[in-house]
């Protein structure tokens, strides 16, 4: 499936505020429920569903997904929704941009929300880090980095948007970890 393809249903989701399924096989074995909210040639941002709750926003790359599903499950999964009340949380993503990484970051640099950040394709070194926005630059953002038990780096961390796959906030993990975690910024 071409990206122009993808954004053409993504677009009528994002519309009519229909759920899809996202594969990205070549990442990760488990297809992702969400709500598609904006998109770009480079980006796609989703409200993500597990178990039919929101558990916050994911962004994702454009070319890392494979396939993406609108069928009966989906259908019946937005009954599902409805029926329970669930509501698209779009206030939050008023004014987030999805052009490229460098412009994601930097509209969510004032919002001092805690993400966490993702590099799937990797094959040395760390590949998950969670903290909050401190610097956005042309090649890379720097983010100063939480521990897992509260505990703000000195330092601050920059990862290459190129290596970069699934940026995660507003879920459950994020939020609670900042609220028991040592004061930062």
């Amino acid at each position: 499936m071409n990206n122009t393809n993808k954004i053409e249903i993504i677009r009528e989701c994002i519309d009519k505020k229909m759920q899809i399924s996202i594969e990205r096989e070549e990442i990760d074995d488990e297809s992702l429920s969400t709500i598609p909210i904006a998109v770009s040639d480079q980006l796609l941002i989703v409200e993500y569903l597990y178990d039919f709750n929101f558990d916050g926003f994911k962004v994702l790359c454009m070319n890392d997904i494979s396939k993406i599903k609108r069928g009966k499950v989906e259908e019946f999964h937005d009954k599902i929704l409805i029926s329970e009340g669930l509501i698209v949380k779009e206030e939050l993503m008023s004014d987030i941009k999805t052009n490229t990484w460098f412009d994601f970051f930097e509209s969510m640099l004032d919002k001092r929300k805690m993400i966490d950040i993702s590099l799937e394709r990797v094959n040395k070194g760390r590949t998950f880090f969670v903290g909050k926005i401190v610097s956005v630059k042309k090649e890379y953002l720097e983010i100063l980095e939480v521990d897992i038990v509260g505990n703000w780096h000195k330092d601050v961390t920059q990862i290459f948007y190129e290596n970069i796959t699934l940026v995660s906030f507003a879920n459950r993990y994020c939020e609670i970890l900042n609220k028991y975690c040592s004061q930062a910024l």
